[in-house]
């Protein structure tokens, strides 16, 4: 089985992450995200949302493990480069997932 690389991506803008369990909450700095290399899952977690942007954001964080809210909250700059990586082509008119 192939190994799967992960190249880490320096965020211009970081982000703070807060978590909360229980009585107890962290908050974190993630200051640089791991991405993989484009796969065929990443397109389909794309399969129920509507529009360009909205798939762009779901392939980001499903690539990056980061939330679909961090991801929508990003600051632009760091969107706009990281969401070339993930679009390997264009969303639209490729069928996946049921419609295929």
């Amino acid at each position: 089985m192939a190994e799967t690389t992960n190249t880490m991506y320096p965020l211009l803008h970081p982000i703070t992450r807060t978590r909360k369990v229980g009585d107890e909450v962290t908050t974190e700095t993630i200051s640089e995200v791991p991405f993989r290399k484009l796969k065929p899952k990443d397109l389909r977690c794309t399969d129920g949302h509507q529009g360009e942007v909205a798939k762009s954001i779901a392939a980001i964080a499903h690539m990056t493990g980061l939330t679909i809210k961090e991801v929508d909250d990003m600051d632009i700059e760091d969107f706009n480069n990281l969401g070339p990586l993930s679009q390997g082509y264009s969303l639209d008119g490729l069928r996946t997932g049921s419609d295929a």
